[in-house]
Protein backbone atom coordinates (compact mmCIF):
# COMPACT_ATOMS: atom_id res chain seq x y z
CA UNK A 1 0.00 0.00 0.00
CA UNK A 2 1.39 3.43 -0.88
CA UNK A 3 1.89 6.28 1.56
CA UNK A 4 -1.08 8.28 0.21
CA UNK A 5 -3.53 5.44 0.80
CA UNK A 6 -2.22 4.91 4.36
CA UNK A 7 -2.50 8.65 5.07
CA UNK A 8 -6.09 8.73 3.78
CA UNK A 9 -7.04 5.71 5.91
CA UNK A 10 -5.54 7.30 9.03
CA UNK A 11 -7.40 10.56 8.35
CA UNK A 12 -10.70 8.70 7.91
CA UNK A 13 -10.16 6.87 11.21
CA UNK A 14 -9.38 10.15 13.01
CA UNK A 15 -12.44 11.85 11.52
CA UNK A 16 -14.66 8.89 12.43
CA UNK A 17 -13.36 8.77 16.02
CA UNK A 18 -13.70 12.52 16.52
CA UNK A 19 -17.28 12.53 15.24
CA UNK A 20 -18.20 10.00 17.96
CA UNK A 21 -16.85 12.32 20.68
CA UNK A 22 -19.54 13.99 22.80
CA UNK A 23 -20.18 17.48 21.50
CA UNK A 24 -19.61 20.24 24.04
CA UNK A 25 -22.42 22.70 24.55
CA UNK A 26 -21.68 26.27 23.44
CA UNK A 27 -20.75 28.74 26.20
CA UNK A 28 -23.67 30.95 25.21
CA UNK A 29 -26.13 28.31 26.44
CA UNK A 30 -24.61 28.17 29.93
CA UNK A 31 -25.88 31.60 30.94
CA UNK A 32 -29.45 30.50 30.17
CA UNK A 33 -29.05 27.15 31.95
CA UNK A 34 -27.98 28.98 35.11
CA UNK A 35 -31.44 30.59 35.30
CA UNK A 36 -33.27 27.53 36.59
CA UNK A 37 -36.95 27.57 37.57
CA UNK A 38 -36.28 27.72 41.30
CA UNK A 39 -33.36 29.35 43.11
CA UNK A 40 -33.53 28.83 46.89
CA UNK A 41 -37.08 29.84 47.78
CA UNK A 42 -37.51 32.12 44.75
CA UNK A 43 -39.56 30.89 41.77
CA UNK A 44 -38.87 32.12 38.26
CA UNK A 45 -41.80 34.36 37.32
CA UNK A 46 -40.79 35.23 33.76
CA UNK A 47 -39.42 33.59 30.69
CA UNK A 48 -35.67 33.78 30.19
CA UNK A 49 -34.90 36.68 27.89
CA UNK A 50 -31.63 36.90 25.96
CA UNK A 51 -29.85 39.84 24.46
CA UNK A 52 -26.83 40.13 22.21
CA UNK A 53 -24.79 43.02 20.83
CA UNK A 54 -27.60 43.89 18.41
CA UNK A 55 -30.32 44.43 21.02
CA UNK A 56 -28.62 44.99 24.41
CA UNK A 57 -29.70 48.65 24.32
CA UNK A 58 -33.29 47.49 24.71
CA UNK A 59 -32.37 46.21 28.17
CA UNK A 60 -29.67 48.59 29.46
CA UNK A 61 -29.82 51.58 27.19
CA UNK A 62 -27.45 53.89 29.06
CA UNK A 63 -24.75 51.33 29.85
CA UNK A 64 -24.81 49.17 26.71
CA UNK A 65 -21.83 50.93 25.10
CA UNK A 66 -19.62 50.26 28.12
CA UNK A 67 -20.51 46.55 28.04
CA UNK A 68 -19.81 46.42 24.29
CA UNK A 69 -16.41 48.03 24.77
CA UNK A 70 -15.38 45.12 27.02
CA UNK A 71 -16.43 42.36 24.61
CA UNK A 72 -20.04 41.67 25.62
CA UNK A 73 -21.48 38.64 23.78
CA UNK A 74 -24.74 37.64 25.44
CA UNK A 75 -27.06 38.37 28.37
CA UNK A 76 -29.59 35.94 29.83
CA UNK A 77 -32.02 37.48 32.33
CA UNK A 78 -35.11 36.43 34.27
CA UNK A 79 -37.27 37.61 37.15
CA UNK A 80 -37.91 35.59 40.29
CA UNK A 81 -40.40 36.11 43.09
CA UNK A 82 -40.83 35.03 46.70
CA UNK A 83 -43.92 36.29 48.51
CA UNK A 84 -43.71 40.05 47.95
CA UNK A 85 -40.01 40.20 47.01
CA UNK A 86 -38.93 40.42 43.38
CA UNK A 87 -35.43 39.43 42.24
CA UNK A 88 -33.84 39.95 38.83
CA UNK A 89 -30.91 37.77 37.78
CA UNK A 90 -28.67 38.89 34.91
CA UNK A 91 -25.93 36.58 33.60
CA UNK A 92 -23.62 38.35 31.13
CA UNK A 93 -21.15 36.48 28.93
CA UNK A 94 -18.07 38.26 27.59
CA UNK A 95 -15.59 37.23 24.91
CA UNK A 96 -12.78 37.20 27.47
CA UNK A 97 -12.10 36.91 31.18
CA UNK A 98 -10.74 40.45 31.10
CA UNK A 99 -14.04 41.84 29.80
CA UNK A 100 -16.05 40.23 32.59
CA UNK A 101 -13.52 41.40 35.18
CA UNK A 102 -13.54 44.98 33.89
CA UNK A 103 -17.34 45.21 34.11
CA UNK A 104 -17.23 43.67 37.60
CA UNK A 105 -14.59 46.18 38.69
CA UNK A 106 -16.70 49.08 37.36
CA UNK A 107 -19.54 47.93 39.62
CA UNK A 108 -17.51 46.94 42.66
CA UNK A 109 -18.04 48.88 45.83
CA UNK A 110 -15.24 49.03 48.37
CA UNK A 111 -17.73 49.57 51.19
CA UNK A 112 -19.60 46.33 50.49
CA UNK A 113 -19.08 42.89 51.99
CA UNK A 114 -17.36 40.21 49.95
CA UNK A 115 -19.75 37.36 49.19
CA UNK A 116 -17.14 34.57 48.82
CA UNK A 117 -18.29 33.15 45.49
CA UNK A 118 -17.12 33.26 41.91
CA UNK A 119 -13.64 34.62 41.30
CA UNK A 120 -14.64 37.81 43.11
CA UNK A 121 -17.93 39.07 44.49
CA UNK A 122 -19.62 41.59 46.73
CA UNK A 123 -23.01 41.98 48.32
CA UNK A 124 -24.80 45.10 49.51
CA UNK A 125 -28.41 46.07 50.30
CA UNK A 126 -30.27 43.55 48.18
CA UNK A 127 -27.68 43.37 45.41
CA UNK A 128 -25.06 40.73 44.63
CA UNK A 129 -22.38 41.05 41.96
CA UNK A 130 -19.93 38.35 41.01
CA UNK A 131 -17.48 37.52 38.30
CA UNK A 132 -16.27 34.08 37.21
CA UNK A 133 -14.30 33.36 34.07
CA UNK A 134 -16.13 35.09 31.19
CA UNK A 135 -19.31 35.71 33.22
CA UNK A 136 -20.50 38.74 35.15
CA UNK A 137 -23.61 38.00 37.20
CA UNK A 138 -25.85 40.57 38.87
CA UNK A 139 -28.71 39.83 41.29
CA UNK A 140 -30.96 42.74 42.26
CA UNK A 141 -33.85 42.89 44.74
CA UNK A 142 -34.51 46.56 43.88
CA UNK A 143 -34.04 48.16 47.24
CA UNK A 144 -35.46 45.28 49.26
CA UNK A 145 -33.01 44.34 51.96
CA UNK A 146 -33.28 40.55 51.94
CA UNK A 147 -30.90 38.49 54.09
CA UNK A 148 -27.42 38.36 52.59
CA UNK A 149 -27.31 34.60 53.22
CA UNK A 150 -30.29 34.18 50.89
CA UNK A 151 -28.60 36.15 48.12
CA UNK A 152 -25.37 34.22 48.68
CA UNK A 153 -27.20 30.89 48.47
CA UNK A 154 -28.79 31.95 45.16
CA UNK A 155 -25.45 33.23 43.87
CA UNK A 156 -23.71 29.99 44.82
CA UNK A 157 -26.35 27.98 42.94
CA UNK A 158 -25.86 30.09 39.80
CA UNK A 159 -22.08 29.94 40.18
CA UNK A 160 -22.11 26.16 40.46
CA UNK A 161 -24.26 25.87 37.34
CA UNK A 162 -21.86 28.08 35.39
CA UNK A 163 -18.84 25.97 36.29
CA UNK A 164 -20.32 22.51 35.79
CA UNK A 165 -18.04 20.60 33.49
CA UNK A 166 -20.69 18.30 32.08
CA UNK A 167 -23.20 21.07 31.29
CA UNK A 168 -26.11 18.87 32.32
CA UNK A 169 -28.24 21.46 34.13
CA UNK A 170 -31.71 21.70 32.68
CA UNK A 171 -33.93 24.76 32.77
CA UNK A 172 -36.34 23.02 35.14
CA UNK A 173 -33.73 22.18 37.78
CA UNK A 174 -34.20 23.55 41.28
CA UNK A 175 -31.45 24.90 43.52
Amino acid sequence: MNKSAIFIMIMLIVIFCCSKEKKKEPEQALAEKALVTKLSDFERSSEIRTYDAENLRQYIDGAAEQFMRYGFEKLATAEYVRNDTALTVDAYLFSSVQGAFLIYSKHSDTLSEFADLGTASFISHGELFFWRDKYFVYLNCFGRDIPEKTLQRIGLAIDSLLIQNDHTAESNTEY
